[in-house]
Formats: structure tokens, sequence, C-alpha cells
């Protein structure tokens, strides 16, 4: 449900963003596949939380870019 309040709310703001955001989610999946089939190749909460930085670091600067900008 993150991930679809994330695009709604940047779609007006900026295309870009939108595509970086589905970018992060479409990396993050494939992790989450990784892990799946083997658990031991890597911890997943690295992986989460990198995903949860970016994610929040382009909604901010989404927003900070439209505030300046204007709609992209």
């Amino acid at each position: 449900m993150d991930i679809l309040t994330n695009v709604l709310l940047v779609w007006n703001l900026n295309k870009a963003s939108v595509l970086l955001l589905l970018l992060n989610t479409g990396w993050m999946t494939w992790k989450f596949i990784q892990f799946i089939q083997d658990p031991t190749r890597f911890k997943i909460v690295e992986k989460v939380e990198r995903y949860t930085y970016i994610q929040e670091s382009m909604m901010l600067l989404t927003i900070a870019f439209y505030l300046l900008f204007g709609k992209v």
C-alpha cells in the first residue's frame, strides 16, 4: 500500500520521480525474489533499509523540487 500511496502522491508533481520510485520498487522486488531463492545469500534487513531510505529521500526531494521549480 505504501508504494501505491507514494506513486499517487508524486504523480501530479513529477513524472520522473514516479519512474524512479517504480525502479526502486522493482529493485527491491528482485532482492526479495533472490532472498526467497537463497536466504543465506544476504541479510534482507539491509536491503529493506536501503530501499526505505531511497524511497523516502526521493519523496522529499520531489516535494522540494516541486516547491522550487513547479510541476515537471
